[in-house]
């Protein structure tokens, strides 16, 4: 049991750090890529990926939001739904 702390200290302190560099990217990609907009949103996730996969840290999901799935449109023979 007590060779089991410092080396769950240890990784601990491993995802903290790769945490630390994970924020500082997403920091950075933000000071660079201000604008609330589509474009500026779009740059800041290829800015942050970039400085992630650099760094060898997991890459997170994306910043800009996804369109939802629009429904495929009703045929003829699908009855419609009242």
């Amino acid at each position: 049991m007590l060779l089991l702390a410092p080396a769950a200290h240890a990784v601990n302190q491993l995802v903290e750090q790769r945490w630390a560099l994970m924020d500082r990217c997403t920091e950075a990609a933000v000071a660079t890529n201000p604008e609330n907009t589509p474009q500026s949103y779009a740059k800041r996730d290829a800015a942050m990926r970039d400085c992630q996969r650099h760094n060898n840290v997991p890459v997170r999901d994306r910043l800009v939001p996804q369109r939802p799935q629009e429904p495929a449109p009703r045929t003829a023979e699908e009855p419609s739904r009242q």
